[in-house]
């Protein structure tokens, strides 16, 4: 996952330690704007030979699988320089707009997981009991998915849910496995199919709504 961190300069210890994003009316407010650039080129997919894996039959109705049963599987994604599935955001804001959180769905289909990039953000209580801020849904027939989620920091993972997704149309509501992320630990959350682990998807964690994607 790429991502672009704008940091404002009052960010302390003490702000991270109490850290609690205050939402309220914001007038005269400004913008950001521009292009995420790749100078070079982007590294070679990873070709993912889907006939060692389970549900080949199914799982090589993917459009973008090749006549040899190889999907390619892109860390990077760039077009005339220009980055996609880029995350762009601005840390440690003490108090601005309003959140306007809408459900953050990871769609488990064909083999496949979608949106590659998101964001997600650690849930609060009301959120915790209210449910439905971010879902995983099966939409592929008669196959079983394993929808395991990860806090990653460095080469360290954080198991934060495993659910099994038996059948089409099954949904898992993480909202509350989502409340353990801690601010000063966590920033990238990893979804990953334990079935088929060719299947990935990668969030960054936001801790004020000023981002864009």
């Amino acid at each position: 996952m790429l991502v672009i961190s704008v940091a404002l300069a009052f960010g302390t210890a003490a702000f991270a330690k109490k850290y609690k994003y205050e939402e309220g009316a914001v007038s005269g407010g400004g913008s950001i704007s521009g292009t995420v650039s790749l100078k070079g080129k982007p590294p070679p997919p990873i070709m993912e030979d889907l006939s060692k894996g389970k549900n080949v039959e199914f799982c090589v109705t993917h459009p973008d699988t090749q006549k040899d049963g190889f999907r390619p599987r892109y860390k990077v994604v760039a077009k005339g320089g220009k980055l996609s599935g880029t995350v762009v955001f601005i840390e440690n804001l003490a108090k601005g707009k309003a959140w306007n959180w809408k459900t953050q769905n990871f769609d488990f289909k064909t083999c496949d997981i979608f949106p590659k990039i998101a964001v997600v953000k650690k849930a609060t209580k009301a959120e915790k009991k209210a449910g439905g801020m971010v879902t995983i849904t099966n939409r592929d027939p008669e196959i079983l998915h394993n929808p395991h989620g990860y806090a990653v920091a460095g080469a360290s993972r954080k198991t934060l849910f495993n659910k099994p997704l038996p059948n089409t149309g099954d949904v898992a509501d993480v909202t509350k496995n989502l409340a353990r992320f801690k601010k000063k630990k966590d920033k990238h959350f990893f979804l990953q199919c334990d079935q088929h682990n060719f299947m990935e998807a990668d969030a960054r964690i936001v801790w004020n709504p000023y981002f864009a994607v």
